[in-house]
């Protein structure tokens, strides 16, 4: 633990921890929610509330009662992590997802405050079928022409010099 946030556990009862997590558009995002005083007497028994904080408005996304044992979520898309009980996975991400996300602990004694903020990145999709479609159709219409060529002007042209040798080998 930090000596800031020591000395505000010690002082208020409370702790706030804060970080950045990047991913791309489509991808699945773990935003971590790591308790700092998780064997202390103080989180025997607490409530967890993952909240989004978007455009100055917040949204109650999956709460935990550590007592009852009852999850909810509030939205399909989320989940807690199975190895590390208390992150927030959200599946296939979109542009939209970006922002804070809160992670509220909280004991009648203590509150732990996890602030994260998702950064999603825009994915340029190249759609690799079409590249190789398109690079295979490119390939066999040149060879194509190219047979043709081969087919119908060499002899021609074979023929049309053969013409001229005959010719100018005639007597006048």
């Amino acid at each position: 633990m930090k000596v800031h946030s020591l000395l505000t556990f010690l002082l208020y009862g409370c702790s706030v921890v804060s970080g950045t997590v990047h991913q791309m558009e489509g991808d699945n995002a773990l935003i971590p929610c790591e308790l700092t005083a998780e064997n202390s007497s103080y989180i025997k028994d607490f409530i967890l509330i993952w909240k989004a904080i978007k455009n100055a408005s917040t949204s109650v996304l999956a709460s935990f009662n550590k007592t009852s044992g009852i999850t909810r979520f509030f939205e399909k898309r989320l989940s807690l992590d199975t190895a590390k009980p208390y992150h927030l996975h959200i599946n296939g991400l979109t542009l939209h997802d970006q922002g804070d996300y809160l992670c509220n602990v909280s004991t009648p004694q203590y509150t732990q405050l996890t602030i994260t903020t998702l950064q999603v990145e825009k994915r340029t999709r190249t759609n690799t079928k079409l590249v190789v479609m398109l690079t295979s159709s490119v390939v066999t219409v040149v060879s194509f022409v190219a047979v043709i060529t081969a087919i119908y002007c060499l002899p021609k042209k074979r023929h049309t010099n053969q013409n001229r040798s005959e010719r100018n080998s005639l007597p006048p």
